[in-house]
């Protein structure tokens, strides 16, 4: 009796999908999802909030620099970051994600990049957030653009990284005397590896400290910036400057 049943519950299941419409609806979410896969690869203007190719790099409307669109309007309006034990947040009216800043390797350094540290800023038009994780520990720094009194920019060396960086190259000329038995080529090989690590070294030695705050330490944002991130440290302090002078109009 239950192998008929189950029998002839599978049969009128099979019909059921045989059917028209039910084809038909299934080809309607087929190209339902198609079209969301389409829309979130597009990029969004930020100053006209028309969508574009996603290897525009300026609107065909406006003329503006297009950014990746943001896909947490979609989502239910939420800014989810990297970390575990941080929980998302939900943008608040009227608000925006602008931008994201990512800390790459050379921002971290290599211990940064084996021990997986993660040092993101997410800019929206009302807050900028800080996330920072560790192996063991994560934190979230929250500062409303409203409340933003200065910003600036601070220039430090890693001494033992430029130390090291010209020995490096200083001594790449004697690591090896010609004496030794040892062929030209090995020799030559030598020290242009040594120079190409001193020459990165003495690079990754110089950075800049994008410090966000609200008229003390404990409400400030800083972020760290290698010699060669000035482009990046350009754009964050003219996105974060824009938008601190209208979130103080609009207070």
């Amino acid at each position: 009796y239950y192998y008929k049943k189950i029998t002839t519950m599978n049969n009128e299941q099979e019909q059921e999908r045989n059917k028209p419409d039910f084809l038909e609806n299934t080809g309607k979410q087929i190209t339902k999802k198609i079209a969301m896969a389409i829309d979130l690869s597009a990029k969004r203007c930020s100053n006209c909030d028309k969508k574009n190719e996603e290897s525009k790099e300026f609107c065909d409307y406006c003329g503006e620099e297009l950014r990746a669109k943001d896909t947490s309007e979609d989502d239910g309006e939420q800014i989810v970051f990297a970390g575990r034990m941080i929980p998302s947040f939900a943008l608040l009216k009227d608000e925006r994600r602008l931008s994201t800043f990512k800390a790459s390797f050379w921002d971290l350094g290599f211990s940064g990049f084996i021990l997986r540290r993660k040092e993101n800023i997410i800019i929206t038009t009302q807050r900028i957030f800080q996330f920072s994780a560790r192996v063991m520990s994560e934190k979230l720094h929250c500062l409303f653009l409203k409340n933003v009194e200065s910003i600036y920019i601070t220039k430090k060396w890693s001494l033992w990284k430029l130390m090291i960086g010209i020995f490096l190259c200083i001594n790449a000329f004697n690591s090896v005397p010609p004496h030794w038995g040892i062929p030209n080529y090995v020799v030559m090989l030598s020290r242009i590896v040594q120079i190409l690590i001193g020459v990165i070294l003495i690079t990754i030695a110089k950075r800049f400290i994008l410090t966000v705050s609200a008229g003390n330490i404990k409400t400030s944002i800083s972020f760290p910036f290698v010699g060669m991130g000035k482009k990046r440290a350009k754009q964050f302090v003219d996105l974060v400057t824009e938008h601190v002078s209208g979130a103080h109009k609009n207070n």
